[in-house]
């Protein structure tokens, strides 16, 4: 929304937009009948998306924001002075947004994706924010995901939240809301906006 609560839409939806890797996975499994035999021994690869977290990694580590930015900026014909003008509100703003995802690993919860792929999928959705938000938080039910989340997976996740007192996994998304804005409220945290998201759901802009 504008600052002024109006809502703001893109033209085109795929100037921003994500990619939900569970729902394309749970309509391949059902529309196995009507896939092709080749499509079928290809439905449970999920190697494109291993690579495509190890290619947004390497994307980061890489390019700066700005850089991105500027480079974005660029194809809807902003000059180099109109883009130095903006960009220190926008930089701002991309730096005072956490983005907040719940990540269910070692239980399967309410999800549709298969508990094997979940890992891979978290990666790939990280990587995808953290190209522009660089304050990401994963809230976990688990003591086992907590440990993954901070150090095994690799991402240099802001927090991680454990909520461990959620009596149902498919709580998890509302509990995570909630302990947002209990820290933002209580100033544990210091953040003027909050951006959700499903931990595999693979951010698209352009």
């Amino acid at each position: 929304t504008a600052g002024n609560g109006t809502l703001i839409q893109s033209i085109d939806m795929l100037d921003f937009s994500v990619m939900h890797l569970s729902t394309f996975e749970r309509l391949q499994r059902r529309w196995l009948d009507a896939l092709s035999p080749a499509a079928k021994a290809n439905s449970n690869n999920i190697d494109p998306i291993i690579r495509s977290a190890n290619s947004l990694a390497s994307f980061n580590s890489n390019i700066t924001r700005r850089h991105l930015a500027y480079t974005f900026f660029n194809k809807v014909q902003y000059n180099t002075s109109k883009f130095n003008s903006i960009w220190p509100k926008l930089s701002r703003k991309l730096n005072r947004t956490v983005v907040i995802m719940p990540f269910l690993g070692v239980d399967m919860g309410a999800g549709h994706s298969k508990l094997s792929y979940r890992f891979n999928y978290l990666a790939s959705c990280f990587w995808s924010f953290y190209t522009f938000y660089p304050n990401i938080v994963a809230a976990v039910k688990s003591p086992k995901d907590r440990e993954f989340a901070l150090n095994m997976s690799g991402l240099p996740f802001f927090d991680v939240l454990l909520l461990d007192y959620i009596p149902k996994s498919a709580g998890l998304p509302v509990a995570t809301v909630q302990q947002t804005k209990q820290r933002i409220a209580s100033g544990q945290w210091d953040f003027d906006y909050v951006f959700f998201t499903e931990s595999d759901q693979i951010l698209l802009m352009r």
